[in-house]
């Protein structure tokens, strides 16, 4: 076949063609270590780590469901208050002579009802009251009987030990009394007392 030609560059487009690739190689060795060095500094940094998810423990979520269930029947109690006042109103305004009487006995009943909840709390309040009361005063009672022991033991033990004081002084009163004595008996007994006053000094 034809031979393709091919062109030798001159040596000066040569040279330059060969830094531009020489430079764009340098650039590209230089931006993949940057990109690397990078990649590894995104690696280790703490906010790109995975974080282990945990569930909830199992005493928070028994307490959530007994939460929940709590708030439920408060909101079955209040839907269950609503729609019976909103019977009563129908009674009230729509209903026959009859089933306003019924609504009548009714709410009587209710207040009955109330009226003998609240004696009830109020007899049952009454009774703690002095439950409590009778506590106190048997512990004022106790404590009060307490501090007269106390009282009447340390008086005791004040008259004790005046007591023992007295019997101490007393002794050594007399201790005193009988050396003064023998100091002078054996005064009296000493060459010096009869050579001054004589053998019938005595």
């Amino acid at each position: 076949g034809k031979s393709i030609p091919y062109s030798v560059p001159p040596p000066r487009q040569a040279t330059r063609e060969a830094n531009k690739l020489e430079k764009a190689s340098g650039n590209f060795n230089t931006h993949g270590k940057k990109e690397a060095q990078l990649h590894m500094n995104s690696k280790q940094s703490i906010l790109n780590r995975r974080g282990v998810l945990k569930g909830p423990s199992r005493a928070n979520l028994s307490s959530a469901e007994q939460e929940w269930e709590k708030e439920q029947q408060r909101l079955a109690t209040l839907k269950n208050k609503r729609e019976q006042m909103t019977n009563w109103r129908a009674k009230q305004l729509y209903g026959t002579r009859t089933e306003r009487a019924e609504l009548k006995e009714e709410r009587r009943g209710d207040m009955l009802r109330a009226k003998m909840i609240k004696q009830a709390n109020i007899q049952r309040e009454m009774e703690l009251d002095k439950k409590e009361n009778d506590r106190v005063a048997a512990y004022n009672l106790k404590m009060e009987r307490l501090h007269a022991q106390r009282e009447q033991a340390r008086r005791s033990y004040l008259t004790h030990i005046a007591q023992e004081n007295r019997k101490l002084e007393q002794y050594r009163r007399r201790k005193q009394e009988v050396s003064a004595l023998k100091e002078q008996v054996d005064s009296q007994k000493s060459p010096d007392f009869f050579a001054r006053f004589g053998r019938n000094a005595l």
